[in-house]
Parts: structure tokens; sequence; C-alpha cells
């Protein structure tokens, strides 16, 4: 089961994309941000959307959400609100959030709402106004503070990664056990990635972790 979350202004394309990506069917749902604000042009690209997807199957929710874009505090809680409405209603489905399109206020406002919800969300996406083509991006995670220890290993396997949890311990002399509690953590914040290599586990960062690095850097 899939939910798509997406800004949607006068041009389908950036909604389009993702259904021809990924694709769409019954129990799959849609939920398109729009401005408040009543346009004939975007009531249109609504309508053409929904038009669309009920060709395919009639049981896909589609869901539009009017947001007040003189409101941005507003329009950041109310995207939050659609985001944890989704992990609510429809547990286990894979929500893919799109990163494009619409109004910029509200493409804004959804951007700071994801991040704040990074880790449930299992796809991000951007379509280009200029290749018109739709990429996944990993959109960082500002994880909570770290401690020391947990800093270091993440500095360690940014400098050597892709790298096993065994020489990270070895380099920073300190127990496999330890590493492997801190890797965890730092896995289940979505800042390492880590596979399997034979017996032992080989970690590398994800674009997250030069940004929290970047944030705990000292002067």
């Amino acid at each position: 089961m899939k939910v798509y979350v997406s800004p949607l202004g006068f041009d389908t394309s950036h909604v389009l994309s993702l259904i021809v990506k990924y694709g769409i069917e019954a129990g799959d749902g849609i939920i398109m941000l729009m401005s408040d604000t009543r346009d004939e042009r975007a009531d249109s690209a609504f309508t053409s959307v929904t038009e669309m997807v009920r060709t395919i199957d009639a049981g896909i929710a589609i869901r539009r959400v009017n947001l007040d874009h003189r409101d941005f505090s507003g329009m950041v809680l109310a995207c939050i609100e659609a985001i944890k409405g989704t992990l609510h209603d429809t547990p286990g489905a894979s929500i893919i959030v799109n990163l494009s399109g619409g109004p910029r206020e509200i493409l804004v406002a959804l951007t700071i709402a994801s991040l704040s919800h990074a880790p449930k969300i299992a796809q991000f996406t951007s379509y280009s106004d200029v290749s018109r083509q739709l990429s996944e991006i990993d959109l960082p995670y500002l994880t909570s503070p770290l401690r020391d220890r947990e800093l270091a290993v993440l500095k360690d396997i940014q400098d050597f990664g892709p790298t096993s949890i065994s020489d990270v311990a070895q380099r920073l002399q300190i127990s496999e056990s330890s590493a492997s509690r801190y890797c965890a953590r730092l896995l289940s914040d979505r800042l390492i990635d880590q596979t399997a290599q034979g017996k032992s586990k080989c970690a590398s960062v994800r674009p997250s972790a030069a940004v929290v690095l970047s944030i705990c850097k000292k002067a």
C-alpha cells in the first residue's frame, strides 16, 4: 500500500510522475496539498489528476488539503498532520513525499514538516522542471543530539567508510560491542546504512551524517 503526498499547482506533471514511476492501485492514496485561494487552473489540475486516477481504480483514496499560504506556521503544522494522519490511518503504508511542484510556500512548509518525520517516510522525490525527470532524493534527517562517542563513531565511518564495525572499534580503541551499540543508534537515526559482509557488518554514512557532523563541529 502506498500513499503519495505532493503539492499541486497548475502543472500535474509533478504528481503524475509519481504514478508513472511507482504505480498506483486499489487501496493506495494521494494527498494533494494546495492553496486555499480558489483558482480555475488549480481546480482543473486537481480534477485532471482525480479523473485519471479514477480510471485506474475507483478504490484509490484521493484527498485535497487546502492550506492558507498567509499562515506559514499553520501550513507546516497542516503538513505534519497530513503525514501523521497517514501513519495513523494506514499503518504499514509506504509514504512517498514529493518535494516539488505547487506553490513555493507550500513546498517549503512540506519540506520542513518532512524533516520532522523523515525516518517514517519511505521515499522522497523531486521532479525537475528542467529535465522533466523524477529523482529519488535522500532528505537529511536532523536527529536528536548525539553523545561524544556516537559522534566519534559517525566521524570515523565518514572518514573510512564503507568500513566494518570491528575496524571502527579498532581505530577508536573501544570494544566491538560498544561500537555495535553506537552504530545501532546511528542506524535508527538514519545517519548510516549497514550491509552484511560475510559474518560482519559494513557501515557507510548517509547524507544526514554530513549535516549532523557539520552542526556539531567545534569552531
